[in-house]
């Protein structure tokens, strides 16, 4: 019989939502702090978690903007990201189904008050909350930015699809106090070296992903940067440098986007390691 132990595990898809918006000072991208209660705890990390059965029932899949053409898969992920964005954040990337704009103001704020809760605390369903309003999820503001996949050997592997989004006006982001327990609004430059100084926790995929966002100067050019991409799935691989895991190699596709197809992570510090 086989060593089950040896047998990887098979990752388990989710969704991602890098939420954007202008400053003076250029691009600010909100992120949460998760829980030491959750998987990669205390860690900074953009909003998102795991695709739902749910996120796959037609009750949903009606009520999209932006899903033509798309497999149920590639919907259901979208679909998740627009529910997990509300979980964590309390951000509403949703219309009523007789207007054409995205919930904002008093009214975005109604819905989360009368929902964002109970849906935490699974005493209600998402699609049952997208019914009873009539809304229409807008999976069309989400840019598909990024593919990756947990390397092979951990415990626990993820098959993590980032979008972009344009946060909506009149919205308010915050943690959920659950499975988060911090947030800001932060210049990728700045979360890059909060995680260089050991402030933060930056995992490899959020250190690139930031990078990659950094070199946009606007919402809408990072928008239509992202549209007209090749997405290239990243699964990386480890290689710990004399078997410390705090140390290690990356390897990645260099077709992927992010300047290098080899780093070396030094604890929070990580540097793009040329070819000879």
């Amino acid at each position: 019989m086989a060593d089950e132990k040896k047998i990887p595990a098979t990752p388990v898809p989710a969704a991602t939502v890098l939420l954007i918006r202008d400053t003076d000072d250029g691009i600010e991208v909100f992120m949460v702090e998760r829980s030491n209660r959750m998987h990669f705890a205390s860690a900074l990390v953009f909003p998102g978690g795991l695709v739902d059965p749910e996120d796959s029932e037609d009750r949903l899949l009606s009520r999209c903007d932006g899903i033509a053409g798309l497999s149920t898969e590639e919907a259901a992920l979208r679909i998740a990201g627009v529910r997990e964005t509300f979980e964590e954040c309390g951000v509403v990337l949703a219309r009523h189904s007789s207007v054409d704009t995205v919930l904002e103001g008093d009214e975005a704020q109604a819905f989360y008050d009368k929902y964002h809760t109970a849906l935490n605390a699974g005493d209600v369903e998402w699609g049952e909350i997208v019914e009873k309003e009539d809304l229409v999820l807008c999976c069309d503001r989400l840019a598909y930015f990024a593919h990756w996949i947990t390397p092979e050997g951990r415990p626990k592997r993820f098959d993590t699809h980032f979008f972009l989004a344009r946060m909506p006006r009149r919205q308010h982001a915050a943690h959920d106090g659950n499975e988060s327990v911090q947030s800001v609004w932060v210049r990728p430059p700045s979360a890059i070296e909060a995680g260089e100084r050991d402030e933060r926790n930056v995992m490899f995929p959020t250190r690139l992903n930031l990078e990659l966002l950094e070199l946009n100067k606007t919402v809408e050019d990072a928008m239509a940067v992202t549209a007209d991409r090749e997405i290239v799935t990243v699964l990386p691989k480890s290689k710990p440098i004399d078997g410390n895991d705090y140390h290690r190699i990356m390897t990645i596709p260099e077709a992927a986007g992010y300047g290098s197809g080899k780093f070396l992570v030094d604890g929070g510090k990580i540097s793009p390691i040329a070819d000879k």
